[in-house]
């Protein structure tokens, strides 16, 4: 969703990422008419329900370049396949306008909007551009379709510029790294951060009883990788009041944006 969201918005600013606010919503009410509209199974308009308000269009080479992973086009399609296919009913965080702010810019708040049906990211159709001799498919081009409530959520959240940037290096990491990373440190640019074991297990949904072991992978899987690509300086665990906690040293997001171009 990172390669996705990204050529969405390399498309909506026109080969660059925009520099305006442009929500799809206003609020909650238009949000609930546009998820009736949407709704197949409900009371909408099912012309309006099959109407695609955003699309985007890739190719491998595309998806290949972002995450700097050497993929297949097979392993592409089964990914992006995958992924369309799953379905959430969730509270969702929207990035909602709440007059103007600070030199005119708007006053932005964020809350969640619990959502009334099942719904998916994104559908999803392909041609075969490159196709061997003996059937297998070298390269495809993808076009996603944004026409559910929950895509046109995470594209209002794009064009408010609610997103934060990740290194296409982090994609090479150990997947408890890279859950680590979006939960706990991409989203603040504090040059420490102190974290308790508690909410650090809790968080990562850690199931080892074992504190030892928990430990040990913890700082071997997830941890050090991180220190290794230089998105973690160094960490301590120590002692707190009621237990133990790790403190992070982390490098600054200015450095981190210069060092990735």
């Amino acid at each position: 969703m990172d390669f996705v969201g990204y050529i969405f918005l390399l498309k909506s600013g026109g080969d660059k990422l925009p520099q305006e606010v442009s929500p799809l919503f206003d609020g909650f009410d238009s949000i609930k008419k546009r998820e009736l509209e949407l709704d197949a199974n409900g009371n909408g308009d099912p012309n309006e329900s099959q109407k695609s308000r955003y699309t985007i269009s890739f190719s491998d080479k595309h998806f290949r370049k972002f995450t700097k992973m050497k993929m297949s086009s097979s392993s592409i399609f089964n990914l992006l396949l995958e992924t369309s296919r799953v379905e959430f009913k969730l509270a969702f965080p929207v990035r909602l306008i709440m007059g103007e702010g600070k030199k005119g810019k708007p006053a932005m708040e964020e809350k969640w909007y619990p959502m009334n049906v099942y719904s998916r990211l994104f559908e999803i159709a392909c041609i075969n551009t490159d196709v061997r001799k003996d059937g297998i498919v070298q390269k495809r081009q993808y076009r996603l379709y944004f026409n559910t409530i929950l895509a046109e959520l995470f594209v209002h959240n794009l064009l408010t510029r609610n997103y934060d940037w990740v290194n296409s290096d982090l994609y090479n990491l150990p997947p408890s790294a890279q859950v680590f990373y979006r939960r706990f440190l991409l989203h603040h640019n504090y040059p420490k951060e102190q974290l308790s074991m508690s909410l650090i297990i809790r968080e990562m949904n850690f199931t080892d009883k074992n504190m030892t072991n928990l430990v040990r992978n913890l700082e071997m899987n997830t941890l050090n990788p991180l220190v290794r690509r230089g998105l973690i300086l160094s960490y301590e665990k120590l002692e707190g009041l009621n237990e133990e906690k790790y403190v992070f040293v982390l490098p600054g997001k200015k450095k981190q944006e210069k060092e990735q171009g």
